[in-house]
């Protein structure tokens, strides 16, 4: 059973515009961003700043992580410091594709 979307994008005509119902959708919905490591921050931050360019407020955005660098996580507090963070683990540094070569060896 799928979920329901927690909008419904009605355009107005114009390039790029919504109706003023689905800006108001924009304004109550929940996100949650989901990757597997942050190691610089800049995957989530620029998730981040897309979501907020189309009217989702930070409050109402989670990043979720297992694991994450200190810089990546400083990175994206800074730039987004109303969105909330739940990692796994910290660690100094987090090599990119990390989990990758942990689980499948490459």
């Amino acid at each position: 059973m799928a979920l329901p979307p927690c909008m419904d994008l009605k355009p107005t005509g114009g390039t790029g515009s919504i109706s003023k119902e689905s800006q108001e959708d924009l304004n109550n919905c929940h996100v949650l961003l989901v990757d597997s490591q942050i190691s610089s921050g800049a995957a989530f931050t620029m998730a981040v700043a897309i979501l907020t360019d189309h009217g989702i407020k930070q409050e109402n955005i989670s990043c979720v992580s297992y694991i994450a660098s200190e810089i990546g996580l400083r990175r994206l507090s800074y730039a987004h410091p109303k969105v909330k963070i739940v990692v796994g683990k910290v660690e100094k540094d987090v090599k990119n594709h990390y989990i990758d070569s942990l689980y499948y060896r490459t």
